[in-house]
């Protein structure tokens, strides 16, 4: 069973920090796709499908939009949101079939996982229909309060943003970025609970030790009952 299967039931819980910070979040997807009625918009990595189709609420699509996504309990999951079309698939598969009629795409925190990103933008753009794409991404060093190890592992895993620029231009396609921040303000037990269910796929790679030692570290080095940081959002657009 993957890690993603593992937690495919609490994942919506562990992104969504509040209600605000999802509305937020779901704005600048719209404004920076430029989602149309008429668009046929596809969620690469979409989970549970939960966002996919906050987004296809919110843009009011006239067509369903396309979850992607490799781990089947999370697929079963979006199955059960209904309106949705469903793959199972990782985003690079999907863009070497080249689905006809996709025009717009996300990728929100899953470009990581993509192994061949050169290969992968050519692929997905090769369909003339594909006109624009969004990654959502975060810098080597987020914003979050982790301890050190998972520190490390998020910026081992995190693909540097100039590199990820240079692929998308590499392959002749325009790439945009832009960058918001949102102040997270939680009570820290909640932010422990989050840390222990591993909200981020860079915290799988820590022991159930490792997290419990990295809590006290944090604990010790703030002084309150409060969590309070910036998360720094970068918006990466692929074009033509």
């Amino acid at each position: 069973m993957g890690s993603f299967d593992v937690v495919a039931e609490k994942f919506d819980q562990l992104w969504f920090f509040s209600a605000s910070y999802q509305n937020w979040m779901l704005k600048n997807v719209c404004q920076l796709l430029s989602l149309e009625k008429t668009d046929r918009f596809a969620d690469l990595g979409g989970g549970t499908g939960a966002f996919t189709a906050k987004v296809a609420a919110a843009a009011e699509l006239d067509h369903p939009a396309a979850c992607v996504e490799p781990s089947r309990e999370m697929l079963s999951m979006a199955n059960c949101i209904g309106g949705l079309h469903t793959y199972h698939s990782t985003a690079e598969e999907f863009a070497s079939k080249r689905p006809r009629g996709i025009n717009k795409a996300l990728i929100k925190e899953a470009v990581h996982h993509i192994k061949d990103r050169k290969a992968f933008w050519s692929n997905l753009f090769a369909d003339a229909d594909m006109d624009k794409t969004v990654v959502v991404t975060r810098p080597k060093r987020p914003g979050f309060v982790l301890f050190e190890q998972a520190y490390e592992a998020f910026s081992e895993s995190q693909p540097h943003l100039s590199e990820l620029q240079g692929e998308i231009e590499s392959v002749g396609l325009n790439a945009q970025v832009d960058m918001q921040s949102w102040k997270v303000e939680l009570p820290k037990e909640e932010w422990f609970g989050l840390l222990r269910m591993r909200f981020n796929s860079a915290l799988f790679t820590c022991s159930d030790r490792d997290i419990e030692e990295g809590i006290l570290q944090i604990d010790d080095a703030l002084d309150g009952s409060t969590i309070l940081f910036e998360d720094t959002i970068i918006y990466l657009s692929a074009s033509r």
